[in-house]
């Protein structure tokens, strides 16, 4: 005969927990992705705190503004924008909602994680169909030698 789970413990009469972790899930196929090896340390660190406010149902919907987002990762705004910029060229994001000063409500862009589900429709995983391209034209940064000919090019900020 199975016990009883006591009042208060944080089980329910199934034997689950009530108050369930929230987690970031990674799968193998993302960091295996020609798209995910490819990014800076700083728009993977920039992937996981927008993957953190997910919430399982606000897909499309993640807000996150430029400052709130070099705040949490304590570097600097025009770096987080270089990061944004390349998730969004990697596939990774799709802006839904652009950022507006006009309007009251919302300051801050709305993203879509490609990865995931949207509502009832499945994930695109738009990041697995992006290919290197060669590139000639900017050395990365902190690189030195003439062996870097053949280096991507780093995409800029784009400014509104």
């Amino acid at each position: 005969m199975a016990r009883k789970p006591k009042r208060g413990s944080g089980i329910n009469r199934k034997g689950r927990s009530k108050s369930a972790e929230r987690f970031v899930k990674l799968d193998y196929y993302v960091l295996d992705s020609p798209a995910y090896c490819s990014l800076r340390s700083v728009s993977r660190a920039l992937l996981v705190e927008i993957w953190k406010r997910y919430n399982g149902s606000n897909n499309g919907e993640i807000g996150f503004s430029v400052r709130d987002a070099a705040e949490a990762l304590g570097v600097g705004k025009d770096t987080v924008c270089r990061a944004f910029d390349e998730l969004i060229d990697r596939g990774f994001l799709i802006v839904r909602a652009d950022a507006s000063f006009t309007l009251k409500e919302k300051l801050a862009r709305e993203f879509e994680i490609t990865a995931l589900p949207l509502g009832d429709k499945l994930a695109t995983k738009d990041f697995m169909k992006w290919k290197a391209e060669e590139k000639n034209t900017v050395l990365k940064i902190g690189t030195v030698g003439p062996q870097n000919r053949d280096c991507e090019v780093i995409p800029m900020c784009s400014k509104a």
